[in-house]
């Protein structure tokens, strides 16, 4: 059996803005995001003295494909997620070949 997997990156990457509104605070962190990022989460946190500090999450959308053989599904599931190198992750992972 044969299956392949697509890959996306497992690193995060954060930062935090300050504004005066949630809505400004969101405007600027978009505006921040790295071009090849998506948005992955953002945070708020108003302060006591007014204003907000959000912190925002992002993820590179690069993506790969992996496939890994077995004779069964569990062997090719398991080749498959040994075979993911470090700071990947399987994001789906179908059967090409029974």
């Amino acid at each position: 059996m044969k299956l392949a997997a697509y890959l996306g990156s497992a690193e995060d990457h954060q930062f935090q803005v300050t504004a005066d509104t949630a809505a400004e605070a969101r405007e600027a962190i978009e505006a921040q995001v790295p071009a090849g990022h998506d948005l992955v989460e953002v945070l708020h946190q108003s302060q006591r003295t007014g204003g907000v500090v959000a912190t925002a999450r992002t993820r590179p959308t690069e993506t790969r494909e992996l496939t890994a053989e077995g004779r069964s599904y569990e062997e090719a599931k398991a080749a498959l997620s040994a075979a993911v190198p470090d700071g990947w992750r399987i994001l789906s992972t179908r059967v090409v070949e029974p």
